[in-house]
């Protein structure tokens, strides 16, 4: 028998604070500095579309 679980892990989401700037404009800060590897920055409301980028050491 198999389950799925939709969504990400707690602990692969990093903590980052998002403030608005204007309509439809964010500001999205992590809280610490991110590992390197691979992100994707995305926002449900937009039907999943985001943009990926990675972090090198």
């Amino acid at each position: 028998m198999f389950t799925f679980k939709a969504g990400l892990s707690k602990d692969r989401v990093p903590d980052i604070q998002v403030k608005t700037i204007s309509d439809g404009i964010f500001s999205v800060t992590p809280n610490e500095d991110l590992k390197p590897g691979e992100y994707l920055l995305t926002f449900e409301a937009m039907g999943g579309n985001g943009c990926d980028f990675g972090i090198k050491q």
